[in-house]
Parts: C-alpha cells; structure tokens; sequence
C-alpha cells in the first residue's frame, strides 16, 4: 500500500498492509539537523532543509503530522503574549506562551453582541498594538503560502500530511483568551453568560474551518483540546461547557467528510466514552501518552482511529531496546486489528535522542506487517 492509503485505510478502521507512522516531528528536526530554535521559527530555508534531512536520514514515514514549519512571526496573529528563543530567550529556547488574562469578564457581551470576528480583532490589537492590520495580513498571507507549499510539496511525493491547520475547541479557544485561573472562576461567577458565548464561538469556528479544510491537500485539522479533560474538569463541567459545543463543531464538519483530529493532551481515561458519540470512521484520537492508550482501544474499537503514543519521556531518556518494546506492545494489542497509527505522545521533543527515534521508526516498519 502506498502511505496515503495506509493512513486512510486505519482512519476507516480497515487493517493496511501494517501499521502505519505519523510523529509529530517539529523543533526535534531542528535539533537533528544542528539549527537552533530561532533560526527553526525565523530562518523558513533552514528550517525546511532541517525537516527534508530528518525525514530522509530516518528512512521517511507515511505522514507528516503537521507540516513541520511554524513562522515565528505568526505569534503576532493570535492574541497571546509570547516568550520568543533569541528574543526574551537564549537562541536554543523553545517559544513559551504566557498564559494572561488577554480576554477580560466584560468581553463575553462584546463577543455575544458583536461575534466572534470582532471579539479577536479587538484581543489582537490589544496584544499588539503595534502592529497595524496591513502587517499582519502580509504575515498571516506569506504563513498560508508557506504552510500549502510544504503540505503540496509532500504530497507530490506521496506523503501525505494529517492535520492542515490547527484550531482550539471552542471551550479552549475562551479559556486561553480569559486565562486558566479566570476561565475556571467564569464557570461558577457568569456561567450564563459563559454558555452563550460558547455558543457564538463554536458557530464561528465552524465556518472557520469550512472555509480553511478544502484549500490544503492535508487529511483534516488538528483540533486542540488542551484544557477539558478529566485532570481540569468534574463530569458535570465537561457535560455543561465542554462537550455540547465540541459535538456540535464535530457533527457539522463530519458532515462534510472533513476529518477532525482530536489532539488530546493531558489525560482523557475517564472521558473516553464520550467519544463514541462522534460518527465512526470520521474521527482520530491523537494521545499524548498521559491518556491510558490500552483502556482507549478497549472503549473505542471498531469505532475510532487512535494515534499515539510514545511518550516524551520514553524519548528522551528511554533507550533503542524500550522504545523497540513500547512499539511492539502497542501493534499488537492497540493495533490488533486496524485502526492505530503509530507516532509520537505529542510532539518529538528537541531532545529526543536520535537513536530512540530511529527505533520507533524501524520497529513499526519490521515489526507493524499485519
């Protein structure tokens, strides 16, 4: 089978010929290749050499994750703050996001009255007033050029890549405007309040992904699911503002046979079953190796693809001969019959060691035939 249908036919739950490879392989390429952080965000020609060199020195995989580059310059066109590596960090650095409160209590009427576009055209100027719209429009148009013609580039080889374009959930797209602490004090102070604007948001971001999904040759869209699992939310706040707007974004994109790939951070064990109430075949979990892998293949076979999941500390301070039994373990019990995808819990940390990875990638290739 060739790498595309190889993904294709483990999203559709279907057994390819084996098991196919996905890491979430961004800073790592960076690293491998002798680059620093700074010039990985800022210096696009090395850091696409960086990405060809990982991806060729290691034999190749069936897909890329996402595309590998991330303009450093695009932080400007979210509103967050950001500690940059040759900036406010040494050179080596990776980024940090500073977790403010950007949104304040009053904006939900702003977003409830005026939509959603203008909520975050108003957050923006407000964390960089500095910039005027003509700078940004010419990042954010150089960024999408960029973004297609790696994706495109890949595809003409036969590879394909998984996620086009990252969005948040609605609930984690309004907890990281309000901030962690603000967001979970909004639940009990103006839940209301927080209902309608969730509301509006999830109608938003739909159409934002509608007009994204079909100009990329990528499979779907990462969809960011940072800040509801069970380690932040009761089963009470999950069913209230959580997962009605995440199944209403999930059911109107399926729709359209837009793949939706849940990067699930952190540990969802206790809200797995949840997931099988989203269309079967339609969806990927992505699980970052915090999630119980094992119980996830338990509660959705036959229903769900699942990616995953060798841990960051597996990677870095694991060796050749762990990383060899990890995989092995998940091809025969996760990926037992169909519907795995093999890659990284995460993204490869740039510290991955590169004979850890080099086992993850011959494992599944020797040891994944079915």
């Amino acid at each position: 089978m060739t790498p595309n249908e190889r993904i294709e036919a483990a999203v559709k739950l279907e057994r390819p010929d084996r098991v196919p490879l996905a890491p979430f392989a961004m800073s790592f390429t960076a690293a491998y290749a002798g680059i620093t952080m700074e010039e990985y965000l800022f210096d696009k020609d090395k850091c696409e050499r960086a990405a060809d060199k990982t991806f060729e020195d290691f034999g190749g995989w069936d897909a890329w994750y996402m595309y590998p580059f991330i303009n450093g310059l695009t932080t400007y066109l979210y509103p967050k703050k950001y500690r940059m590596p040759g900036i406010d960090l040494p050179p080596n650095r990776p980024y940090q996001m500073i977790d403010s409160e950007v949104m304040t209590v009053d904006d939900y009427d702003i977003l409830i009255s005026k939509g959603y576009g203008d909520l975050f055209r108003m957050l923006l100027n407000r964390s960089y007033p500095d910039k005027d719209r003509q700078q940004l429009n010419s990042i954010r148009t150089t960024f999408k050029e960029d973004r297609l013609s790696y994706i495109a580039k890949y595809s003409s080889k036969g590879i394909p890549t998984i996620n086009g374009f990252l969005l948040n959930s609605p609930f984690d797209e309004l907890c990281l405007f309000r901030s962690m602490e603000a967001f979970m004090l909004d639940m009990y102070r103006v839940p209301d309040k927080l209902e309608e604007a969730l509301a509006v948001t999830t109608d938003a971001l739909i159409e934002i992904v509608k007009r994204n999904a079909p100009i990329s040759d990528a499979k779907g869209f990462f969809l960011a699911c940072y800040r509801m699992s069970g380690e932040f939310l009761s089963v009470k706040q999950f069913e209230r503002f959580a997962f009605p707007y995440l199944r209403k974004m999930v059911e109107e994109l399926t729709k359209l046979d837009i793949l939706v790939v849940f990067h699930a951070d952190t540990n969802w064990t206790k809200n797995l079953e949840y997931f099988k109430e989203f269309p079967k075949g339609k969806c990927l979990l992505s699980l970052d190796g915090f999630t119980d892998i094992f119980r996830a293949k338990e509660v959705l076979k036959g229903h769900m693809c699942i990616l995953g999941d060798l841990r960051a500390s597996l990677l870095v301070l694991g060796t050749p001969s762990e990383v060899e039994d990890y995989c092995k373990k998940l091809i025969d019990t996760v990926g037992e019959d169909g519907g795995l995808i093999i890659g990284s819990g995460d993204e490869v940390p740039p510290d991955t060691k590169p004979e850890n990875f080099k086992a993850m990638i011959d494992t599944v290739k020797k040891y994944g035939v079915y």
